[in-house]
């Protein structure tokens, strides 16, 4: 709509030979030359206020445009340096969490240490009165603590009177002692 900032414009010399058609048409309706020249600055004054105040409106649309744009960008900025802060502080009191892990090599052979998965399913076992003990084919047997074993028995001092708890017991398997 603007080409240049209304506020800026001058206005024409409207006796020129330039603007001799537009004083014409105005002597033609019964103006006097000097009537037509006033009335052609009037409506070109009139045209430019109103120029001015569209300008103005969107002049002040745009600063709130870019205040808003500002706005939000800030607290995009306060929001990430938050995030930010927070993960620092987590990063303090949690070291292990984000500790790199070492790369190394992978045992060709199995752990000797039991996992938790094998001691949580060996207490349950024995809980139950299940014991696995090793055969001599390299199998596993599982035994029923209800079961006679050769062990002595014993009185437990804690439990209920004629409670009995068996120790483990010795086992003689492919000429080996267990126990």
């Amino acid at each position: 709509m603007f080409q240049e900032v209304p506020n800026d414009a001058v206005r024409p010399d409207f006796t020129t030979e330039e603007h001799q058609p537009a004083r014409q048409q105005l002597i033609d309706e019964g103006l006097t030359e000097d009537q037509a020249e006033r009335t052609l600055a009037s409506l070109w004054t009139l045209a430019n206020n109103a120029d001015k105040e569209h300008w103005a409106v969107k002049q002040q649309q745009l600063r709130a445009i870019r205040q808003q744009e500002e706005d939000e960008e800030q607290r995009l900025q306060l929001l990430c340096d938050e995030e930010e802060a927070a993960r620092r502080e987590d990063r303090k009191k949690n070291k292990n969490k984000y500790t790199p892990l070492k790369r190394g090599k992978v045992p060709n052979s199995p752990s000797s240490e039991p996992s938790i998965r094998k001691i949580v399913r060996w207490a349950l076992l024995w809980a139950k009165g299940l014991f696995r003990i090793p055969s001599c084919d390299d199998s596993y047997q599982w035994i029923d603590s209800s079961q006679e074993l050769a062990g002595p028995s014993f009185k437990h001092k804690a439990g209920s009177p004629g409670s009995e708890i068996r120790e483990p017991p010795s086992i003689v398997m492919c000429g080996a002692s267990l126990g």
